[in-house]
């Protein structure tokens, strides 16, 4: 039994931690390997381009980026620029989870018309572990994956689809990713009795094509629309599929499928939410924290002046414009330009409350994370970021600052009313337990 996914996005970590929670330890395989997959999870690229190898090293910072003579680099806590006497000619898009470190992961270069002409790849040991070529007009063309010595081990044509691989003297072309995939399943040696996997696209392709008998279970976390895709059409409507069970992660989309479906496989369909693992005690105090990169905070100046016993601290990657500054001179805001990611798991452990009220990007997914660390999390309909991890009744209108302060007030003069809250928080977006995985899927 393994599992299969496509990326290791937040859905499929979620999926992932879900199944280990309750007890389900099979092996798991990303077959999109973006170089910073965890130790525990494989990848077809790295197992020809790496094997086995125990790989060492740290991954680069943007000043470690080589880069051409006289040319220099500006960089920001969103992303760096390359420039050749001021002319833009390369850009540096840092690894998500390590942002407030800076570390890169895709160096795209341009042509003086400012087309990407090529894409290095970097992993989490420093490496540049592939590149992408682009054609004239900056569309992916092919992208070669690099041995440890730096030779080419796999190319990957994004516009006919088949693949080349250089494995043991030997040259191999498969006309498309499952039909490759499937080769290093067999050459990995793992058991395909059962298959676990998250996508409709290569996962459900592969599991499709084997022509063993087989138990596998599609998990489903994306928006359904208003049709059922054609690939889970064809899993309900064919009782010889491999693929037994489809289980929703998505609650709404689970109730709107058994209210609406009138088709083949209904006993097929079944929901699980995803299982999380809570970081720390919410305590009761009256601190909230915002994370920002930009000085837009919503009711910001409202909220601090009508609640003088909270508060407020408010963390950025990035220095703090003037405005932002200017809130130093209240005693119950602290302010954190540029600050340091020590600092930041400090102010996820000693702040209740997380306020979703920032304009602009969401930074370090700020409101997952304050999820994570049981910090009640309240917004405006203008600023949320992530609402399946907040309580709908905690998001207000634009504007209205008062009905938020109204809340907040309650909140912390009343202990069984805020553990009520965050139970509420908690239950939106996960109802299941790792006993439903166990009997579900045993």
């Amino acid at each position: 039994m393994i599992n299969l996914f496509d990326n290791f996005n937040q859905a499929s970590q979620d999926l992932y931690a879900s199944l280990q929670l309750s007890g389900f330890h099979q092996p798991t395989i990303v077959i999109n390997d973006n170089g910073f997959l965890p130790d525990q999870v494989q990848s077809p690229y790295a197992f020809f381009s790496t094997g086995n190898h125990d790989l060492q090293g740290k991954p680069k910072s943007f000043y470690e980026i080589p880069i051409p003579k006289f040319w220099e680099i500006r960089a920001d806590g969103n992303a760096a620029d390359i420039f050749d006497d001021g002319v833009k000619r390369g850009h540096m898009t840092y690894y998500l989870p390590l942002a407030n470190h800076r570390i890169v992961s895709e160096v795209a270069w341009f042509n003086r018309q400012g087309k990407t002409q090529s894409i290095d790849h970097y992993d989490r040991f420093g490496r540049r572990f592939a590149e992408t070529t682009c054609d004239e007009n900056g569309h992916w063309f092919a992208t070669s994956y690099f041995s440890l010595s730096g030779t080419e081990t796999i190319i990957e044509n994004h516009q006919t689809g088949d693949i080349i691989l250089n494995y043991h003297a030997q040259v191999y072309s498969f006309p498309s990713k499952t039909d490759f995939v499937l080769f290093y399943l067999k050459e990995a040696h793992y058991k395909l009795d059962r298959i676990f996997y998250n996508s409709l696209s290569t996962p459900m392709l592969l599991s499709y094509s084997l022509k063993t008998p087989g138990n596998d279970v599609l998990f489903w976390d994306e928006a359904l629309g208003e049709q059922i895709p054609g690939n889970m059409q064809v899993i309900l409507n064919d009782d010889q599929q491999r693929t037994k069970q489809i289980i929703f992660q998505n609650q709404a989309d689970f109730e709107q499928m058994m209210s609406s479906y009138q088709g083949e496989g209904l006993n097929k369909i079944h929901y699980l939410s995803f299982l999380f693992q809570y970081l720390r005690e919410n305590t009761g105090k009256a601190n909230a924290l915002i994370l920002t990169n930009s000085d837009q905070i919503e009711q910001l100046e409202t909220l601090v002046r009508a609640l003088p016993g909270m508060h407020f601290s408010i963390a950025a990657l990035t220095e703090m414009s003037s405005k932002l500054m200017a809130f130093a001179d209240f005693d119950n805001v602290d302010l954190y330009p540029n600050v340091p990611a020590p600092l930041i798991s400090k102010l996820w452990a000693d702040n209740d409350f997380y306020l979703d009220i920032n304009h602009g990007n969401e930074i370090l997914s700020a409101v997952r994370k304050a999820f994570l660390h049981q910090q009640l999390i309240l917004s405006f309909q203008n600023t949320y970021h992530a609402a399946d991890y907040v309580s709908p009744d905690l998001i207000y209108d634009a504007g209205n600052g008062d009905a938020m302060i109204k809340e907040l007030q309650s909140l912390t003069a009343d202990p069984d009313k805020l553990r009520i809250a965050l139970a509420q928080q908690k239950h939106h977006l996960s109802t299941s337990t790792s006993d439903d995985y166990r009997h579900m899927l045993n």
